[in-house]
């Protein structure tokens, strides 16, 4: 379906800080056909956490159903399941960016970083910046080279990670 090439990103929390909440992201057949829901992914957020960062991918996704939806979800725990949802953004999955980026192994003086992304990618770059750089900036080719502490190249056939050695401690860096 159309859906496939879908990746959503949005922000999620409890709307309510004493209880947890559950929202489930489906899809449906038209704007108002709530019976024809389909969930594709749930999401279990702690009570009182800040906002976290949600990512469904939807390659998988073998329904005709032409619209996403979201909903709230219950359970013998769950008796309030307020969400707040913000910043929804839908990419194509072919020219979408990592997520889950975490770091896997670090020492004193080195960090392997691993990152989740669609398989479509024939490769990745990865640039490590020792201040922030505007992602508009980054998108553009605008980053300033003295800023630049590491860039590497990773094939799609490589494991989806990068050590980054000869780091200083005590030191912020962006991936």
């Amino acid at each position: 379906g159309e859906l496939t090439n879908l990746l959503l990103t949005f922000r999620a929390r409890s709307y309510t800080l004493n209880q947890p909440s559950v929202l489930i992201v489906g899809t449906i057949a038209g704007p108002m056909d709530t019976a024809s829901f389909v969930a594709v992914d749930t999401i279990y957020l702690t009570a009182g956490d800040d906002w976290r960062k949600c990512t469904i991918d939807f390659a998988q996704y073998k329904g005709l159903n032409g619209y996403v939806a979201f909903t709230t979800g219950f359970s013998s725990i769950i008796m309030n399941s307020d969400v707040a949802i913000d910043d929804v953004l839908f990419v194509d999955r072919r020219c979408a960016e990592p997520y889950n980026i975490r770091a896997v192994r670090t020492s004193e003086y080195a960090l392997d970083v691993a990152w989740d992304g669609v398989t479509t990618e024939t490769g990745w770059q990865v640039k490590v910046l020792n201040s922030y750089v505007e992602p508009t900036e980054q998108a553009l080719g605008k980053v300033d080279p003295s800023k630049v502490v590491a860039d590497k190249t990773v094939s799609i056939n490589d494991p989806q990670l990068v050590s980054l050695t000869d780091l200083k401690i005590f030191t912020r860096y962006y991936v």
